[in-house]
Parts: structure tokens; C-alpha cells; sequence
């Protein structure tokens, strides 16, 4: 390993600091919650039901456990609107650390792609959430045709700087279907 232990959990702090301050904007300093006017309620995304119990809440999110089926999710949520805008404006700074070199992502991205490989021989592929393209370069790497998604304005512009082809503006199913046709696509991730 090139880097240190020392040096690792550093990029991670970077990294984990950076969200934090992404989030500060959205919470209520005297709740600790986000604000009211960012989130709304929802039924259970598993089963259906709006009947569950308070679990934890951690850095402005409550974390909720279904009492029907137990699925333990983050209720409320932000309004759609309000999560494309946090994904579109958030920071860059986890593609700034993997493109700087970061062994451990490029490892677990190998692994992702070796578990593929066990049941799909390369061919198109498609990344949800593509970030700067570092798991598209090594897919490519490795025979596989390429296309990602990105959100994040920053980490959008920095995939297509490097020649992947990708594209902002899906943000539902209908949205996909406008902007893909099957030949972008044979294997969709979303790691």
C-alpha cells in the first residue's frame, strides 16, 4: 500500500467533513433536524405502510424502522426538488480523492467489476451515479463500452473532460427514457 494509514483516514476526513458542511445549510441548529420546509413525510418505500417507530436520527435525518415489514429508512425526506438541487450544487471532493490516486477505490472497484465478470462477460454499461468516471475508466479498462449519469454538476463536467459519455439531466425513469436508448446501455450500475 502506497499510503499510509494515517494518510488514509485523512482523505476520508476531507471527504466526510465536506458533507458535512453540504448538509449544514438544510438543518435546524436548535432541532438538529432538517428543516421543515426541505423534507416531507412518506410511507414506508418497502411495504407501503406509514406506521413505524423513531429509530436514531444522525446529522439532520431520522432514521425510522417499519413496523409492518422493519425496513429502516430516513423519513422524513427531502422534497425532489430539493435533492436535485444538494446533488447538483454538492461538493466534488470524493472525485477529487479517487482521481488523485486513492488505491483503496480503484481495489473496490476492481472487486465490483471481477463479480460482474462472474455472470455478464463485458459489454454496454451504465453507471448511476457516475461521479468523475473512475469506475468507467477502469471499466473500460476492460473491454466494457461506457456511459454514465451524474448529477453533480462538478462531477459531471469532469467525466466528460475526460471523453465519457454522460449526461445530467435524468432525475426520473421518463427522464432516462428520453435520454437513453438501449444501445447505451446492457448492465446498470449504482454503486
Amino acid at each position: 500500500m502506497s499510503q499510509t494509514v494515517k494518510e488514509l483516514h485523512q482523505k476520508r476526513m476531507k471527504l466526510w467533513n465536506a458533507s458535512i458542511e453540504s448538509h449544514r445549510r438544510y438543518i435546524n441548529k436548535k432541532t438538529g433536524l432538517f428543516k421543515n420546509q426541505f423534507v416531507e413525510f412518506r410511507n414506508c418505500p418497502v411495504c407501503g405502510k406509514d406506521d413505524y417507530r423513531t429509530v436514531f436520527s444522525k446529522e439532520g435525518g431520522t432514521y425510522v424502522k417499519c413496523l409492518d415489514c422493519s425496513m429502516i429508512y430516513i423519513n422524513p425526506v427531502f422534497r425532489d426538488e430539493v435533492l436535485r438541487e444538494y446533488y447538483e450544487k454538492n461538493h466534488s471532493v470524493q472525485s477529487e480523492v479517487v482521481e488523485e490516486g486513492d488505491s483503496f477505490y480503484k481495489a473496490l472497484y476492481n472487486q465490483g467489476l471481477d463479480r460482474i465478470e462472474k455472470k455478464c462477460p463485458p459489454g454496454k454499461l451504465l453507471d448511476i451515479g457516475c461521479s468523475s468516471g473512475v469506475f468507467l475508466d477502469l471499466s473500460k479498462q476492460r473491454n466494457w463500452e461506457t456511459s454514465g449519469i451524474e448529477l453533480n454538476i462538478q462531477e459531471f463536467t469532469m467525466a466528460q473532460k475526460k471523453g465519457i459519455w454522460s449526461i445530467t439531466s435524468c432525475w426520473r425513469i421518463s427522464d432516462l427514457r428520453k435520454n437513453l436508448t438501449p444501445s447505451h446501455y446492457g448492465m446498470f450500475l449504482n454503486i
